[in-house]
Order: structure tokens, then sequence, then C-alpha cells
């Protein structure tokens, strides 16, 4: 209507950024690494009602029994796909209803959640179904849908034509007025509480859903629970992106798919995905069969930063990401898409808090990714005190040894007097603090060719998961183990997806060597982490196998031998003495990426389940899990800072960004504090 292109005229004087096809140039660094957070990044496949749990994404089979395994490979969003096409004229029938059931349940454990679609027609040129089917299937899935609101991301309007994209309708649900209809059934049928998004694939027929005067102006609109109109579900995805101007009929104005089209549309859909999720998958240029000539890395970063990008499917077109792979910028995309969180400076009272008494603290957060988080969610303030246990003990790593008296061998080898093997290993000992895990390797003997194990010859294994099924099958038979981590030498290596090098991991290694080579000390951080983010040490037990190799690289020694490996229980794992999670009081969707630095700033009482102990202080961390009460234990679904304050780290088993601060409960209620504050790395 006149009224529309007016609006939307509008739009494009105040909303439009100065970033829009301004051909920027961006630096991609080729060894970039993106954080694996929930809601964000890409995505893989999950057929809701397959009877296997198929994930399989772009070069990669993650295999059909475990969603679980997708988090591996940094996704926690899939396609949950909903076929239907054996219902067009008959109502859903329970084993289909229970099999999404079960793979809604499953996706709860695994912390994945679906970008769910309902389609009919899986292929151009398939029928779709009547309206009155469409309403019919959507009364049977509410109840599915309102049980499992917790795990959905959003959804895609789906429903209409061929993939459910709003076109090729044999039914004539692709009318005008039919297209209206579905988007009333969906906002109908569809969860209210949360009020989750509906993305809708053009904007000329969001446009025509929702009147522009309707749309989200503000955080206050946007952010209001109690309600839920068709404004606050309306999104947009695009399933053709980068592949010609008018991304094959994405973006049609006054009748015309140009350059000129996408170029009004983009300022409303700027607007619009303020408030919702934006992606899908690109395409090649159709009119050549290969990538659009004027795609390029800069181009699609230019956009995506316009439209607030969240996610992209790697999976189609494979063309397109292989290029974005080719030129270093795929990893900086899946990590800038959605929000990103970067905490620049905190501030906490430090020195002795008594019982009673107040911890203040002050925060500074900057999303510095391209969109927002789109599900409520709360950060905490959360403070832990550690029962200090005997076996708990700091290794000084000065060669000296006296301290290692006092830790009892983890295992002994056998030896044999006569032997002429190159390396024999004696004994095994292990402890570890609270930062660092702590290893002395005794050799009964050991060749100078293989000392002092500055190479390749010298390696342990690490089976992080205690699982010999997964990881790198590694041990003498009946010893065999599953490794996730690789030393080598004092180099790290990821063995998490069964190969005996798939990526180097950013992990440091203190090692050292006895005069006469035959104890080596090793201390690795606990906190280490691998390149995607996830902890190295995510579990409470690690199993290790020690190795060594001739100058041929052949296996002379492994220790133990029999054992599958020496199973080691970290000290303080099982010791909280307390926690307690303050409420930091603000809704993380406000936190925005053109709202630049925000403050938090409060005060806390020191509870008094704490206990007033020098040797039992309090740590710090920033806990950001899901608003809903049966996912908030489960820490994959809990959001890790981009980017901490100097010394702070991501406790991966738990879910939380800890800060490198420490307080103590004081027995007397006038004690001073003092204030300390870190700057960002």
């Amino acid at each position: 209507s006149f009224q529309m292109l007016m609006l939307a005229g509008l739009y494009s004087q105040l909303y439009l950024p100065s970033f829009v096809h301004a051909a920027a140039d961006y630096d991609f660094d080729c060894g970039f690494q993106a954080i694996t957070n929930p809601e964000k990044g890409s995505y893989g496949l999950c057929d809701l009602t397959h009877a296997t749990k198929d994930y399989t994404t772009y070069g990669l089979d993650i295999g059909t029994d475990s969603y679980g395994d997708a988090y591996r490979y940094d996704y926690t969003l899939c396609y949950g796909k909903i076929v239907l096409s054996s219902f067009l004229n008959a109502s859903i029938d329970s084993a289909t209803l229970a099999l999404i059931d079960l793979h809604f349940e499953e996706l709860k454990v695994a912390g994945t959640k679906p970008i769910v679609r309902i389609m009919y027609a899986t292929n151009s040129g398939e029928p779709d179904t009547s309206l009155d089917w469409v309403e019919t299937h959507l009364q049977q899935l509410q109840s599915l849908f309102n049980k499992h609101s917790d795990i959905i991301a959003w959804f895609q309007a789906g429903i209409i034509g061929a993939w459910g994209e709003w076109h090729s309708s044999t039914n004539g649900l692709d009318s005008e007025a039919n297209k209206n209809a579905v988007y009333n059934l969906l906002h109908t049928y569809l969860p209210s509480t949360p009020c989750l998004k509906v993305q809708v694939r053009y904007p000329m027929i969001m446009s025509s859903l929702v009147p522009d005067s309707d749309l989200l102006a503000s955080d206050e609109e946007a952010f209001d629970d109690s309600t839920c109109t068709k404004a606050d579900r309306l999104g947009f995805h695009n399933d053709c992106w980068m592949s010609s101007w008018h991304d094959t009929g994405t973006y049609e104005y006054l009748g015309s798919y140009n350059k000129a089209a996408r170029e009004h549309w983009l300022p409303y859909l700027h607007n619009v995905t303020r408030y919702s999720p934006y992606g899908g998958e690109t395409c090649i240029d159709t009119s050549t069969g290969s990538i659009w000539t004027e795609f390029n890395c800069s181009f699609i970063f230019e956009e995506a930063e316009a439209l607030h990008a969240t996610f992209l499917n790697p999976m189609w077109h494979p063309e397109v990401t292989k290029h974005m792979q080719d030129n270093c910028c795929w990893e900086e995309f899946v990590d800038r898409s959605g929000y990103r969180f970067e905490l620049k400076s905190a501030q906490l009272t430090s020195a002795a808090v008594p019982v009673g008494g107040s911890l203040s603290y002050s925060l500074q957060v900057e999303n510095t990714g391209w969109g927002s988080l789109y599900s409520q969610r709360r950060g905490y303030l959360s403070l832990f005190q550690y029962l200090t246990r005997g076996d708990l003990q700091t290794i000084a790593m000065d060669g000296a040894l006296e301290e290692w008296v006092e830790v009892e061998d983890g295992f002994v080898d056998e030896y044999n007097p006569d032997t002429t093997a190159a390396a024999d290993v004696s004994s095994v000992k292990v402890t570890n603090d609270a930062d660092y895990l702590y290893v002395l390797i005794t050799f009964h003997n050991i060749s100078d060719g293989l000392a002092p194990f500055g190479n390749g010859y010298f390696r342990m294994f690490f089976d992080t998961d205690n699982d010999p099924l997964t990881g790198y099958t590694v041990g003498m038979s009946g010893g065999k183990i599953g490794s996730e981590l690789l030393l080598e030498g004092s180099a790290f290596y990821d063995q998490r997806t069964s190969g005996w090098n798939d990526g180097s991991v950013p992990m440091s290694i203190v090692k050292v060597v006895s005069a006469n080579n035959l104890n080596v000390e090793i201390s690795i951080s606990r906190h280490a982490t691998y390149g995607d983010g996830s902890a190295v040490f995510g579990s409470t037990d690690v199993t290790m196998l020690v190795n060594v190799a001739d100058t041929s690289w052949n296996m002379i020694e492994f220790s133990p031998k029999t054992l599958g490996g020496y199973s080691y229980t970290f000290h303080d794992t099982a010791d909280v003495v307390a926690r307690h999670d303050h409420d930091l009081g603000t809704d993380m969707r406000r936190w925005r990426p053109d709202k630049g630095v925000f403050s938090v700033i409060g005060e806390m009482l020191m509870p008094s389940a704490f206990k007033v102990a020098s040797d039992e202080n309090i740590t710090v961390g920033l806990w950001f899990p899901d608003a809903s009460k049966s996912l908030v234990n489960n820490t994959r679904l809990n959001v890790q800072l981009a980017q901490t304050v100097s010394g702070g780290y991501w406790d991966g088993a738990r879910g939380i960004n800890m800060l490198p601060h420490q307080i103590q409960v004081a027995e007397k209620s006038n004690t001073t504090c003092f204030t300390i504050t870190y700057s960002t790395i």
C-alpha cells in the first residue's frame, strides 16, 4: 500500500545505518576461534519427526545417536524440522507426537535448542495441505510446544509450500489472505509465555502481516513480558542470503527484484531485527551456478552487522561456507553472530567482609556482537567457599621434590632390573590445588636420546571424560583409554574427535626435569580450555596414561600397562561448603550492541552460610544460566564471556565466569574494606 511504502521510506531516513554497503574493509584472523554460546552461531539439522537423532552439518557427520555430541562441534542450535507430509488429510498419529516429544526431551539434556519449522512439502512440486488441517495440526502440537517452550529457540513460519518457505503452495496457502491466516494461527497456538519469535521468509510479507506502525519501537515495549503481540513475535529469516542483489526473490519492491529492492528493505529489517533473531542460509547465484560475484567476507559482515545476524547454516550453501573458511572469516562470523559479551572491568569489595556486612560490586559489560539475547536471561554474582582438604597441595615446581614426599604414589610400575628398554617408568604421583594439576613421573631409566622431554618422544594422554569409547584409543591390550587431550613434548593437541591431532590446544605447561633426567615435574592449569572455549578438565575425574617413544617413533613404554590408565579425582571438586547466587537485577536482553558499555552496580549482604576461617576464602564468579527452572542447571546453556578481566577464566565444569578475586569472611563488623580494579586483558 501507499502508506506502507511511505513508512518504509521513513525508516530508510531514520534508521539506515551508515555501514550498510559502505564497502568497509575488515581484517580477518586465520587463527580466530569462536566461543560456543547458547542460542547463537551456526547450527546443524535435528529432524524432530525422524526416528534417529540425526545431527549432520556441512562436511561433518556427528552421528545418529547423540545430540550431545553437537555441542562438541560448537552447535548449540539446530534446525528442528517437523515434517507432516504423511498427514496432509489426517490428524498426526500418536506415535509421531511421542517421537517429537522424545526429541525435545533429549535436546534438553544435550543443551541444544531447535529452531522449529513445520513443513508439508519437502521439495518443489510436492503438495502441502489445507488451512483447516493446518489449524488441526497446530491444535495437536500446542501442548507439546508449551511443554517444551523452554528448549525451543524460536519458530520459523514454515507450513506454506515447498520447504515451508511461503511460495509454491498447492492449496492456495500462499495467497495474501491465507498468509495472514497462517500467521494468525501460529500466533494463536504457539507458546506466549515466553512469547516465542516467529521468523517470516520475505520482508514484503512481514510488512503485510504486522502494520509498520505496530512494530516494536523501544526496549520497554520489546521486553514487556506481560504481553505477546504479533509484533512481539515478528522476525526475519533469509534462506538464500548472498546469492544476488535480490537474494533469489527475497527482496521485492514495486514489482522489481534488484539492488534497489534490497536497499529499500534493509532499513526496515534493521529496525525489526533489533528485537528478533536474524539468520538463515546462503545460496549460490542461480543464474551462473557459482558464488555471486559481489560476495566477499567484508560484504556479508557489513550486512550481518546491519541486520543483527544471530545464526547461519553451515550446510547450505557449502561453496559459500568453504569460501568463508578459505578466506579466514567463518570462525569470526560465528563468534560475532548474536550477542558477544565482554567484561571490560570489575570492581569488588576486597579483603575481609563480616557475615551480614556489605559486599559492593561494579561491573562494566559491553556487547560487541551483532545481535542480542532474545530470550530472557538474568545474571548472578556467585560466591563459593571451599573446604580446604589435607591432600590439596601446591607444588613449587622447582625440581627439589621435597613437597612430593607427602603425596602418595598414584601407581607404581613393574620393573625388570635386566631390562634393556630405552625408557621404563617407575612411578607416577598426582596432586592438585585449586588452579593446577601436578604430576611427578619417576623413571627407572631413560636414555639420553629421549631426554629431556622437550621433543615428541615423551607423551601423556588424558581421558578427560573417562569414557574409553570416545576420543583417541591408545594403550596396551587390556589397558586402553579414550584420550581427549595429548601432551607431546611441550605441546597439547585436541583428540576429542578420535584423531591423533585434530588441532593444537592453546595451553601452556610448566615442566621441570631433574639433572639425572629420572624425574619430571609437570603442572597444567585446571582452567585450561580448548580453542572453542570449552573446558579441558570439565569433569571431577581424569584418566592418564604415560607413553615414551624411541627415536624411530615406536611406542616403547606405556605406564600403567594394564590398568586402563590411572584415574585421578580432583581433591576439591566436591568440597564446596557454601554457595550463594546474588541476582544482579538486570535483564540481559537490554545489553544490546548499540548501547555501549553497561554498568551493573550494587551491593549484597554476606550470607550467614559462609564460615569465618582464614583458609576458607570465598571465590567470586559471574553466572548467566538459562532462565527456565528446568534448564538452569544445564551448564551447556550458560553464557560464557567472550573476554574477561585479567586473571579471570571460564570454569566449564560449572559454567561460570570466574573472577580473579577472593574475599575473606571476617569476625568483626568494623573491618575496613578496600577496592581493587581489574582492567581488561
